[in-house]
């Protein structure tokens, strides 16, 4: 008698687990089918903004599920500048750092070069139980920091672009880019490249390796910059006699690359 009464537990945990396996493709199918649908309603419709909502009820609906990362990634990139924006970017920090979908939006998310986009990829590289989405992060705020800095230059050494500016991309955007200072951010630049270098040097980038890119990174910072001292040259004069870059230090020089091909 146990023997039959152990045998029907059996069959029953087996039936159970089976039943409780084929549920979950069955509802991932059906989160994955109402998200493309809201996709599908914005080739229609053609204005993020009067759809973002509705991306917002479906991240909050399937909080738990990778779409909803997906739908909070759509709102950040194609509202950049607009508060929804940062509001879809402050959830995922605080609902989904622990995703590893997290990874494949950090890219199209920093592109917007916000400063909440900023705090999301560190918040990520510092707590992200993931390496690729720590690497994601530290490869893409590089880049963050490199675009606002370009856009800080032209705001500090034109005063009346600020205006405008702050008309496109909000009072607090441009007031953050003309508060940088570009010593320090590349001071911070150098130690994400070093940790790429240290911790991520295999991953990929759409060119190369990320150890290549911190590499030259590092490089064109140390040596390429403003007020770095050159990297050594060595070579024959028109007199044919052998030179080095560093026998002309304290001197103005003028260097002139040319070649056939």
């Amino acid at each position: 008698m146990l023997r039959v009464v152990t045998q029907v537990f059996l069959s029953l945990s087996v039936f159970c687990w089976s039943a409780g396996a084929d549920e979950q493709p069955k509802k991932e199918a059906a989160e994955s089918k109402e998200y493309q649908a809201l996709l599908d309603e914005y080739e229609k419709v053609g204005v993020a903004r009067e759809l973002a909502d509705k991306f917002f009820d479906f991240a909050v609906k399937h909080a738990n599920d990778p779409e909803a990362v997906d739908a909070l990634a759509w709102i950040a990139t194609r509202l950049r500048y607009r508060p929804k924006a940062a509001r879809a970017i402050g959830l995922l920090q605080s609902d989904h750092l622990q995703s590893r979908r997290l990874g494949k939006v950090m890219g199209p998310v920093s592109q917007g070069l916000t400063p909440v986009a900023e705090q999301l990829l560190q918040a990520a590289l510092e707590k992200s139980p993931h390496a690729d989405v720590q690497a994601q992060a530290c490869f893409h705020l590089v880049a963050l920091l490199d675009g606002q800095m370009r856009l800080a230059k032209d705001l500090q050494q034109q005063p009346a672009l600020q205006k405008r500016a702050a008309q496109y991309y909000g009072k607090e955007m441009t007031d953050h880019l003309v508060s940088l200072d570009a010593n320090k951010v590349n001071s911070r630049k150098e130690l994400l490249c070093e940790t790429m270098l240290k911790s991520f040097a295999k991953e990929s980038t759409p060119d190369g390796t990320m150890g290549q890119f911190a590499k030259r990174a590092l490089f064109a910072m140390r040596h390429l910059s403003v007020g770095k001292p050159a990297p050594e040259i060595m070579g024959d004069d028109v007199n044919g006699r052998s030179f080095k870059l560093s026998d002309f230090r304290g001197k103005v020089v003028m260097i002139s690359f040319w070649g056939h091909w």
